[in-house]
């Protein structure tokens, strides 16, 4: 039996020496993308002295612009690192797409950064030869991810144990998108910046603007324009017929749907052509949407806002609940079909 299995692996050893032809091999056809990064750690030793100085918030201020595709208007962050005794490790970290703008004090050395977030992060400001290590939720990175926020910190001290092999050395909470990381800046204290990424370098290219921008926009050009009282007035009618059949009725719910109507009237359009929401309809930037029978479903993301959708009377989004509308399930916008239902009053209508 030894002689066989002998004999069997001399063969193999001689197959696998062969030439590919030989062996009728052919490219692997292998697709990469969205294959999550695997960077864990610098390629060029950090130094031990270094500090490995931690900051971020929730999120920024707005930028009126995107760095990704998750429907979230982009956040900016300035950073001021004065450090003139140490080298310094930054950990940059936030729950929303964040652009850190990064400056330093003459005799500080920021020898590498690693940032990270739930959303897409971006640094600018820094030379090109400042290694830097992003990894997010958003890019699927196999070695985690971290954010601030004013009550924990996810996941920072787990990465910098990866990464560097040592924990964090202090904590700095950024405010209304700004923070400075080390030592007290005083008035003489003179920063500089690099110009080889700008912020306005990471804007995503050909996006249009965000939030209410956005939807000014799209009232200029004809694609949405404000909701009248006579258009509430047609959807609660409508509404109400579906519920309880003819004749409509106004009972104390009808009544209460209409004064919480009534309340979001500055913020609720009515869509007339096929339009894409804007990105950033979050919080007090969000909107309602009258959908009138035989207008395309708007695409993109509608964040908090609520698409009324007269086509098969239903609501769809955050502040369906709100309104007084939470158990009125509609399905994803790309299902929605053109039934038959009542329309908008002409009133008001753009020409």
């Amino acid at each position: 039996m030894r002689p066989f299995l002998s004999c069997l692996l001399s063969f193999i050893t001689a197959m696998a020496s062969l030439p590919a032809a030989a062996q009728k091999l052919v490219p692997f056809q292998f697709p990469r993308e969205g294959i999550a990064p695997s960077l864990c750690a610098f390629q060029t030793p950090v130094p031990r002295d270094a500090l490995v100085l931690a900051a971020g918030e929730y999120g920024g201020r707005k930028t009126g612009f995107q760095i990704d595709d998750s429907g979230h208007e982009a956040t900016q962050i300035d950073v001021a690192v004065n450090s003139g005794h140490n080298s310094v490790v930054l950990m940059l970290g936030a729950y929303e797409p964040t652009v850190w703008n990064v400056g330093w004090s003459a005799g500080t050395r920021i020898v590498a950064v690693i940032v990270s977030g739930y959303h897409a992060q971006a640094v600018a400001g820094l030379p090109r030869n400042v290694p830097i290590i992003n990894n997010s939720y958003a890019n699927r990175s196999s070695c985690g991810y971290f954010y601030i926020q004013p009550t924990e910190q996810q996941g920072l001290d787990a990465m910098a144990m990866q990464v560097l092999g040592r924990p964090v050395d202090k904590i700095y909470r950024s405010s209304n998108g700004k923070v400075v990381v080390g030592d007290t800046l005083e008035k003489t204290t003179h920063l500089l910046t690099s110009k080889d990424v700008t912020v306005e370098s990471l804007r995503q290219k050909n996006a249009p603007p965000t939030g209410p921008a956005g939807l000014a926009k799209a009232v200029r050009n004809g694609i949405l324009r404000a909701a009248t009282a006579d258009d509430l007035a047609a959807w609660e009618t409508a509404m109400q017929k579906k519920l309880n059949g003819e004749p409509p009725l106004r009972d104390a719910a009808s009544e209460g749907r209409r004064n919480r109507m009534g309340n979001h009237m500055d913020k609720t359009y009515v869509v007339l052509k096929r339009f894409t929401l804007p990105a950033g309809l979050y919080g007090g930037d969000a909107a309602v949407f009258l959908l009138p029978r035989g207008v395309a479903v708007p695409t993109g993301n509608l964040g908090h806002s609520a698409l009324l959708d007269l086509n098969t009377m239903s609501c769809k989004g955050g502040l369906c609940l709100g309104l007084g509308l939470g158990t009125m399930a509609m399905p994803s916008l790309e299902k929605a079909r053109d039934a038959q239902s009542v329309a908008l009053p002409e009133q008001g209508k753009a020409k």
